[in-house]
């Protein structure tokens, strides 16, 4: 019989330690590293816990002080494995190690007993949960069937180093401490807080060594398109940019631009861009990034038509990211701020026969004190590729000088009311399959007879024109009401008097080839008929704005929409995510400057005033959890005076402020348990994002970003089957739950937890 040569199973025992094999496994290494820091921390105080607690403190009975906090943090430590098969390592790593620092900190700064329960308790859960992290993360980084091979360094780096170099620091910062006499006659130091002071110096340690050895890994990103193809019957060239205020006399002014480089003074041609197409993306035809103090020059040259002679000219852009200075034929013009407002100029006075053209200058630094929802110069997981410039449609529009400035309506179940802004006194509406109607002054309210009140089921819209003088103006308005009604001893969101329940998904808004762009406006109405098909009703439009044709389209085909403001103001991943998680949120709102409160709430009305006539538009979201968030309860005031006749979410998924129309919840890590004790109606306003990812259809072929990985088809179809039927009928049935939010419509960049690819 053939044995095995002794040298083979010396080689075994010390594979761990060769040079090529640190060498092919760097991750696992760096990742023992850490470890072995963090075990060096445990061992800096562990072996004086006991004594520090009868002696120093004088506890003499600490069992109900200890055991309690070891119970607890092993309930903690098995459910952060989730946590940790969910987020990954990063995350769950980052909340314990927390957990563990902020342990340290009150046992070293307090001494009665309640505040040493605290520090013990979250000193244990930061130091189970990061024990149950860093193992399962060297598990998963373990080359397929060696284990044993790794046993002898991990024996050697978990257990030798730590027990060794974490008592020697202890002692070290104890050597002055007073010394007491054992039963057996040998003697110990009398451990003092400073020995939490020390751990914690080693932990910081660990911490700056994580941060500055993060994964920089290049990963694979694949580049994506989409089906849907700009044709005759529709292009950003083809439809009216404004579908509830069309004029016949409007000259598109989308298609191709000339796009230029401003960099350190220096003026560089980078060729045709094609707008709204920003040139970040690939349907723009740059594909590139922006560099720093960058800025982009855009060039077009027009002729005004022959039909508009003798007209006001409007100069309309419908949104530019972010600062946009205008010119014309070398003359400036202005400068806007905000990449979501739309914005306008007279230009009857500074054109010419014959070709004119127009410059804008382009500035995006994403300032915080203006929105930028979730841009990022370091794109990846929920954060995505930032852009910049022209991304919805520019065009011209030429209008009696005497015009009409806006057009809103106020409806009932029965009746409807315009106001009419700017114009000439008279005028008349001809309101298709109703009648023709006219009046003088700015308002005129009409009863319809036979209603048909517009919803999800039934999405009726009636169009009209209007006339004034010279101005003819097409558009359509809806009967739908929207109100919060006591039903049965339970709040609901009521659609046109009655309790309905919206069942929703969140919506990005964005597209692999023209990020935040669909290739065509057709785009919006494919997604919002494919979710129609899935039994949906709602979007919630998640911290971006769109162009007028997704929320025609959505009043068109009777989905809901609701609205998020776009989010301002630093992230912060320690107040915005880690504390929240482990259940702190009150109290953690920092100041904005007075700016960004002006800016942030300037926006606000900008949106409300564009958004107000559009029937799908029935809630608006202020603040998305806590980031970004002040003032809230004053600025729901403020809004809420405005704007009466819809609800808004003042804090979505935080606390439940002083001043909002509903209780909203985010629920990703635990079990749905929802109870309305507000007296408000109960939304669910995000949840679920599991994750099932096709690599042909992945934007990321390295990384996935949700919150339960579903391994095939089925299982993400029995997940969410699971999910619905145990935990969200019974929030419906049981504690009058009014509206979910699934997260989500399609895959984003990393993000693998849509119902659709991306």
């Amino acid at each position: 019989m053939l044995q095995p040569h002794p040298t083979a199973d010396i080689l075994i025992t010390f594979h761990g330690f060769l040079p090529s094999t640190v060498n092919q496994n760097k991750s696992f290494y760096k990742t023992l590293l850490c470890y072995v820091i963090f075990c060096i921390s445990i061992q800096v105080f562990m072996p004086y816990l006991i004594l520090y607690y009868e002696v120093s403190l004088g506890i003499v009975n600490y069992v109900p002080i200890l055991a309690p906090a070891v119970i607890l943090a092993a309930a903690a430590t098995f459910f952060w494995g989730k946590v940790y098969d969910k987020k990954g390592f990063d995350f769950s790593s980052a909340i314990s190690i927390l957990a563990l620092v902020l342990g340290y900190v009150l046992l070293f700064c307090f001494k009665n007993i309640a505040m040493v329960f605290i520090g013990s308790l979250l000193m244990m859960c930061g130091y189970l949960c990061s024990t149950a992290v860093f193992g399962a993360q060297i598990r998963d980084l373990t080359p397929a069937g060696m284990a044993g091979r790794f046993q002898g360094v991990r024996i050697f780096s978990q257990v030798l180093i730590p027990g060794i170099v974490g008592p020697f620091i202890g002692k070290t910062i104890l050597q002055n401490a007073r010394q007491i006499v054992n039963n057996d006659g040998t003697t110990s130091f009398v451990p003092n807080e400073n020995i939490f002071l020390g751990a914690l110096a080693v932990l910081i340690v660990l911490i700056v060594l994580m941060l500055i050895t993060r994964d920089k890994k290049q990963y694979r990103i694949q580049k994506l398109s989409t089906d849907i193809k700009p044709d005759d019957d529709s292009s950003w060239l083809t439809e009216h940019p404004r579908p509830q205020m069309m004029r016949n006399d409007v000259l598109n002014l989308c298609g191709s631009w000339q796009l230029s480089s401003l960099y350190n003074g220096k003026l560089t041609p980078l060729g045709d861009i094609t707008v709204p197409f920003a040139p970040e993306s690939a349907l723009s035809g740059i594909n590139r990034q922006k560099k720093n103090k960058e800025k982009y020059v855009y060039e077009k040259t027009f002729t005004v038509p022959d039909s508009f002679l003798g007209k006001e000219l409007i100069l309309h852009f419908d949104a530019v990211d972010s600062t946009a200075e205008l010119y014309l034929n070398g003359e400036y013009l202005a400068t806007h701020h905000g990449g979501y407002t739309p914005f306008d100029f007279h230009i009857t006075n500074n054109v010419k026969d014959g070709e004119n053209t127009i410059k804008v200058i382009v500035t995006d630094e994403l300032d915080t004190n203006y929105p930028y929802g979730k841009q990022s110069k370091k794109r990846g997981g929920m954060w995505y590729t930032p852009i910049s410039g022209i991304w919805q449609a520019v065009w011209l529009e030429a209008v009696p000088y005497k015009f009409v400035d806006s057009i809103k309506t106020d409806v009932t179940l029965d009746s409807v009311t315009f106001y009419v802004c700017g114009g000439e006194s008279h005028k008349s509406i001809s309101i298709d399959g109703v009648g023709e109607y006219e009046f003088d002054g700015d308002t005129f309210t009409l009863s319809i007879q036979n209603a048909k009140l517009w919803s999800p089921e039934t999405p009726h819209l009636y169009y009209y024109t209007l006339t004034c003088g010279d101005d003819i103006i097409r558009s359509y308005f809806a009967l739908r009401t929207i109100d919060i009604r006591d039903v049965n001893g339970k709040s609901y969101i009521c659609l046109n008097g009655k309790p309905y329940f919206f069942h929703g998904l969140l919506d990005q808004g964005y597209w692999p080839d023209g990020i935040f762009t669909p290739a065509t406006p057709k785009g919006y109405e494919y997604d919002i008929l494919q979710m129609k098909k899935l039994g949906f009703n709602m979007l919630r439009k998640h911290i971006k704005s769109e162009p007028e044709a997704f929320y025609y389209y959505c009043d068109k085909h009777g989905m809901i929409v609701f609205q998020d403001f776009i989010n301002s103001g630093k992230y912060s991943f320690l107040l915005d995510t880690a504390l929240p998680t482990i259940g702190i949120k009150k109290g953690l709102c920092r100041p904005a400057s007075k700016k960004r409160k002006e800016v942030f709430y300037e926006n606000a009305i900008k949106l409300i005033s564009k958004l107000k006539s559009h029937p799908s538009v029935c809630y608006y979201t202020i603040f998305n959890e806590g980031w970004g968030q002040h003032d809230h309860d004053a600025i729901y005031l403020k809004l809420k005076e405005l704007q009466p006749n819809v609800v808004f979410d003042t804090a979505s998924g935080w606390f439940i402020p002083n001043e909002s129309d509903v209780k909203s919840e985010h629920v990703y890590f635990k079990k749905i348990n929802l109870k309305s004790q507000s007296g408000k109606p109960l939304i669910l306003s995000e949840f679920g994002g599991y994750s099932y990812k096709i690599p042909e259809h992945s934007f990321n072929l390295d990384k996935t970003y949700g919150y339960k990985i579903c391994p095939n088809r089925e299982d993400l179809n029995s997940s969410l089957e699971a999910l619905y039927i145990g935990e969200v009928l019974p929030a419906i049935t049981n504690h009058g739950l009014n509206a979910t939010v699934l997260t989500q419509v399609s895959d984003v960049e990393d993000e693998t937890n849509g119902l659709m690819t991306y």
